[in-house]
């Protein structure tokens, strides 16, 4: 073969291999593929999660002499307000051994209110469990689904992830998925809802882990630090009930400091007798006007 046509052999066959290869859709790296099989098992398993109650203990020790403890028996339980809207739930009962009064249906009442209705009241009730706790314990770090909420496909943009190693004393084929909220700029803190929404952890950010069921996409350990791993932090386990077929949490291990004493307080919860929380609604319209 003459030199100039095995040069143009060759052109044209490198071309044809790059414009094959443009052709071809970049195959998806496993991190954006275990964040879709995530966002996916939460889609599908929020309606089983929906209106399911627990009764929880969650034991609050702070580190002085002598210790300061606390002792909380509540109805424990996840809501779904809207699409992709989970809301958490605790009905304190007993504290430290006392009926806490005028509890009594406060949950009932509540969801019998016609949907859109009843937001300041869910809410009411979701931070109502706030005034028991020692000082210091909020919101946002006394709740167990709060990594399982911010993995919904709705809010994975406004997180930056990692993928992480292989955690084989969890669960065979689990990894490690790591995922930071940065902090709020100081010159976005004033406003109502900066760009990108309302954060999902606070203006400081947070640092965190969910350690996730490669091939299915199930959560069976999350973990998250406020403050980017310098404040409060919540650890929470997930495990299958056998009663209702549904992984949920089990124990979940806290950790704040007392805004006052700046002492450390630690705590711990633990689940048990999942069941369905049925409410029945009746819908009564007005009978149509005669014409």
């Amino acid at each position: 073969m003459k030199p100039w046509l095995r040069l143009v052999v060759v052109v044209l066959a490198v071309g044809w291999a790059a414009s094959a290869g443009a052709l071809q859709t970049p195959a998806a790296s496993p991190l954006s593929e275990l964040l879709t099989r995530v966002a996916e098992y939460i889609r599908v398993t929020t309606p089983e999660w929906a209106n399911i109650v627990a009764e929880e203990v969650y034991e609050q020790e702070r580190a002085t002499k002598p210790a300061l403890t606390r002792r909380l028996s509540s109805d424990a339980l996840l809501v779904v307000t809207g699409p992709g809207q989970l809301m958490f739930f605790r009905d304190v009962t007993v504290v430290d051994g006392r009926d806490v009064p005028d509890q009594k249906a406060r949950l009932e009442t509540l969801f019998i209110a016609p949907v859109g209705t009843a937001t300041d009241g869910m809410w009411r009730v979701a931070r109502e469990s706030e005034r028991h706790h020692l000082a210091g314990g909020s919101f946002v770090v006394t709740n167990p689904w709060k990594v399982v909420a911010v993995l919904q496909q709705r809010y994975q943009g406004r997180l930056h992830f990692e993928l992480g190693d292989a955690a084989p004393d969890v669960g065979p084929g689990v990894r490690e998925l790591r995922f930071i909220e940065p902090p709020l700029p100081g010159a976005e803190r004033n406003l109502r809802e900066p760009l990108g929404g309302v954060p999902l952890f606070g203006d400081d950010g947070a640092r965190g882990r969910a350690w996730v069921e490669v091939s299915s996409g199930r959560i069976l350990k999350s973990s998250f630090s406020l403050g980017q791993g310098q404040g409060s932090s919540n650890t929470v386990t997930f495990a299958r009930d056998s009663r209702l077929g549904v992984i949920v949490p089990m124990s979940m291990a806290t950790a704040w400091d007392d805004p006052e004493t700046k002492r450390p307080v630690a705590g711990r919860a633990t689940y048990r007798n999942y069941r369905r929380f049925n409410v029945r609604t009746d819908l009564n319209l007005p009978a149509p006007r005669e014409r």
